[in-house]
């Protein structure tokens, strides 16, 4: 899918393209306009599926955007992400053709509750997730921390009290949760160290003095299992995405609670990272 991004900041695009990832629309082109013409030009000639539109922009508002490609005849889903949210904006916006208006400030419940419904429905995917082998596992995390890595069976990634861990949850384009990835702490600390070039020895300082992720490590580490989502985007299995994360501590839904109980269909991986030491993943298929 194609959706246009359409702000005079480029801030605020970024934004609004990393809550679209939030809210699990992390594997589609997203294509941006800094202007209100800008906007209007690709709508017509980059074949979006979705527009999503400041209101307030140079050239051209994106509500005379909205209404120039109505009167043309284009029918591309078409919604706003703006400060003006009032209710008489909100009625000149669906008058004008627009199928939501997300008010600012938002989050990545508002965009899956508004924007879903504006699509059409995707057919089920396929089904055919399977694990991955352990040596793409091993040249994923090689490629991303340029150092050497040795992966080796262990037993089940526990997680639970005196077990901190963070979980990520991949789903298909059906938002069928498909894959639910375990990364223990030692092994979140030492790969979010390793990435941002933080000495080992604070990393082992970090693991003695506390049983929960920095901020900025947490992201870190959510962008790894954004990466990781390849790992099973192979020909013949359904897409699979990042869709919502857990750090050590957080609460996690009874559902993905109940695939942490899996018996089989998991791969379990003690990783070992050059220069910094060991942690383990755990790979387990919720289908």
């Amino acid at each position: 899918m194609r959706i246009l991004v359409a702000d005079d900041s480029r801030v605020m695009r970024q934004i609004v393209a990393r809550t679209l990832r939030q809210a699990g629309w992390t594997g589609h082109t997203l294509i941006e306009a800094a202007d209100g013409v800008q906007t209007l030009d690709l709508a017509r000639s980059a074949n979006p599926d979705l527009v999503l539109s400041d209101w307030n922009m140079p050239g051209l508002t994106g509500l005379e955007v909205l209404r120039l490609l109505r009167a043309g005849g284009s029918e591309v889903p078409f919604g706003f992400v703006t400060s003006e949210s009032s209710p008489e904006r909100r009625a000149e916006a669906y008058d004008a053709g627009a199928q939501f208006l997300i008010g600012k400030p938002f989050g990545a419940d508002d965009f899956r509750e508004l924007i879903a419904p504006a699509l059409p429905p995707e057919p089920p995917a396929p089904r055919g997730t399977g694990l991955p082998p352990n040596k793409a596992v091993r040249d994923l995390f090689e490629a991303l921390l340029g150092r050497d890595v040795a992966v080796t069976p262990c037993p089940p990634v526990q997680v639970g009290p005196g077990h901190p861990a963070q979980l990520a949850v991949l789903v298909d384009d059906a938002l069928r949760m498909v894959v639910v990835a375990v990364v223990d702490l030692p092994l979140a600390v030492r790969c979010g160290a390793a990435l941002e070039l933080v000495p080992s020895r604070e990393a082992d300082a970090l693991l003695a003095d506390r049983v929960a992720l920095p901020d900025a490590m947490r992201r870190t580490i959510d962008e790894v299992f954004n990466i990781a989502s390849t790992l099973f985007n192979v020909p013949g299995a359904p897409h699979v995405r990042l869709y919502a994360t857990y750090a050590p501590g957080d609460g996690v839904p009874a559902d993905v609670a109940a695939v942490l109980g899996t018996v089989g269909r998991r791969l379990d991986l003690e990783v070992a990272i050059a220069g910094y030491g060991t942690g383990r993943l755990g790979l387990l298929l919720a289908t």
